[in-house]
């Protein structure tokens, strides 16, 4: 469906002469990317407020995203397993943070684990797109970067007794979940040497 709908979308501004001709692959694949993610992103708002939390869905993906990037991840086979399993994983995170009275020391656990994972396997790589050398150095230490930087957040946490919340959970399991994506990847195929 995404796919249908950004070849016409593509093939009607190619007519409009709004970008050349022989290059449509090219749009087609970055509108498919951009209309996938704000279908994802809209999917985890309607789960938040159905939830209510209208903006559970925004810690989430600040603890997710970075790391996700950086770190690399599993690859759904189409646009609506991507979304799918996005959708569930961030449900299945949200539905402890609304019932259960999670402590701090739980958030140096996730972000130990994150940290731990991106240290073994990160970045993992997509099979369609395999990283240069210098791409794979600097994504590996930013991931690096971004999963100390939370680890010392969680610590901080810890120490100045900051009162647990929802949303701070939410944070923690997003970047968790990136972690669970890497892993997922790193099971498939042969963990590279960083």
């Amino acid at each position: 469906m995404i796919n249908s709908m950004t070849v016409i979308l593509c093939t009607k501004l190619c007519a409009f002469g709004i970008f050349p001709k022989g290059q449509e692959k090219i749009y087609i694949y970055g509108f498919e990317l951009l209309l996938s993610s704000i279908i994802g992103i809209a999917v985890l708002i309607m789960i938040s407020i159905t939830g209510g939390k209208i903006f559970a869905w925004l810690p989430y993906l600040l603890g997710f995203i970075p790391v996700r990037i950086t770190g690399g991840g599993y690859h759904a086979k189409t646009h609506f397993t991507c979304i799918l399993s996005f959708s569930l994983l961030f449900l299945i995170f949200l539905l402890p943070s609304n019932f259960v009275d999670i402590q701090s020391i739980t958030y140096i656990l996730l972000s130990l684990t994150t940290l731990t994972i991106s240290l073994a396997v990160a970045p993992v790589e997509a099979i369609n797109k395999p990283l240069s050398n210098e791409k794979r150095n600097r994504n590996r230490k930013k991931c690096l970067r971004y999963a100390i930087i939370n680890h010392v957040i969680a610590l901080v946490i810890w120490a100045v007794r900051i009162p647990c919340s929802e949303y701070i959970s939410l944070y923690f399991f997003g970047e968790f979940a990136a972690g669970i994506s890497m892993i997922i990847v790193s099971f498939k195929t042969e963990i590279p040497n960083p």
